[in-house]
């Protein structure tokens, strides 16, 4: 399960405003082409590498399957998230003030430099054959080191990840002194939600803020949150660090 986006809840007042809103509050707008040209590149990168293959021709392979990895990081770029009413970019995010921590950003984009500059080194040193299946065994290497490459860089992601995740959620338990209880909100005889998540309100010193669950499907109507009593729209809840362990 995946924390907040952010720990930092919004007024009523700006959750009111984002939900009457005109424009669509969900994000989405029309990127046809550009999904086109993805999916076109997409398909024809695999296609130039296997042609590369057939013609032996060394530029054409590294060249093709160099690109493969630029053009998915190219698509891992900001979103908006279920637990987020507003657009969330995917930068990195200090582990002192966020919870769900976007080093996705940067580990993407390193992770395929690394890639691309690894594919085109090989693929430059390599000797092609004028035989098609002399090539092959030579070619599997490559793209097995590039898979073990791929496979060590997801796993130490995690680990960081995870890591900077328990520091956060720590330094937000020394921070969220002030017990409040937080309200789920109805929406006639439903439980109100937005872009899938449980809204909660709690109030503080006159004035109400906005909450979200933490993606699970909570059936609590109610639920003890801790809040910074000088900065109030930061909350910490206790179950942050059972889901992180």
């Amino acid at each position: 399960m995946m924390i907040d986006i952010e720990e930092r809840a919004i007024t009523e007042a700006e959750f009111n405003d984002i939900r009457n809103a005109k424009e669509d509050i969900n994000g989405k707008e029309d990127r046809s082409p550009i999904a086109l040209a993805f999916l076109i590149l997409l398909v024809a990168l695999p296609l130039a590498f296997i042609v590369g293959t057939i013609m032996c021709n060394k530029y054409v392979c590294g060249i093709s399957a160099a690109m493969i990895p630029l053009l998915i990081q190219f698509r891992a770029n900001g979103k908006y998230d279920n637990t987020s009413p507003e657009y969330v970019s995917n930068k990195f995010c200090a582990p002192v003030t966020r919870l769900h921590l976007n080093i996705s950003w940067v580990f993407v984009r390193a992770l395929s430099l690394i890639l691309t500059l690894f594919l085109l080194r090989a693929f430059s040193r390599f000797r092609f054959s004028d035989e098609y299946e002399e090539n092959l065994p030579g070619i599997f290497w490559i793209i097995a080191g590039a898979v073990l490459i791929l496979i060590a860089g997801i796993f130490l992601f995690s680990r960081i990840n995870i890591a900077l995740k328990r520091y956060a959620v720590k330094k937000h338990g020394e921070r969220c002194s002030f017990a409040v209880n937080a309200v789920g909100l109805t929406d006639g005889e439903e439980k109100m939600r937005f872009r899938g998540r449980r809204v909660y309100r709690y109030t503080f010193s006159g004035l109400n803020y906005i909450i979200f669950d933490q993606g699970e499907d909570t059936f609590e109507d109610d639920m003890m949150i801790l809040i910074d009593p000088s900065e109030p729209e930061y909350y910490y809840e206790e179950t942050w660090t059972m889901r992180i362990k």
